[in-house]
């Protein structure tokens, strides 16, 4: 009878302590769990600062060109104007030339 009673003990220890086992990792599983999802949003913050970042750069580029561009053509156009009053000036001056 003593047997039969240490056995259904021990049949009842070994039961609760895996259980307690699992009750103890559970929450160390958990809190991993919790971690890894925080080293997630954190890295997926980081990669959304850059991408903003690298869209800020792009503007700015993308604005530099084009005043870069516009000074360009504002320069190519006052050099043509200046060809064509040297040229005027030219045909004006042969005009007097050949008719005085």
């Amino acid at each position: 009878m003593i047997n039969g009673i240490n056995e259904g003990l021990q049949s009842a220890l070994q039961s609760v302590v895996p259980k307690n086992e699992e009750a103890r990792e559970a929450p160390a599983q958990q809190r991993v769990e919790r971690e890894a999802e925080g080293v997630k949003v954190s890295l997926g913050q980081t990669q959304q600062a850059q991408e903003s970042k690298a869209v800020e750069d792009y503007r700015a580029l993308a604005q530099k060109a084009t005043l870069a561009k516009s000074q360009v053509e504002d320069q190519q156009a006052e050099q043509q104007q200046r060809t064509l009053t040297r040229d005027q000036a030219f045909l004006a001056a042969a005009a007097v030339r050949n008719n005085g």
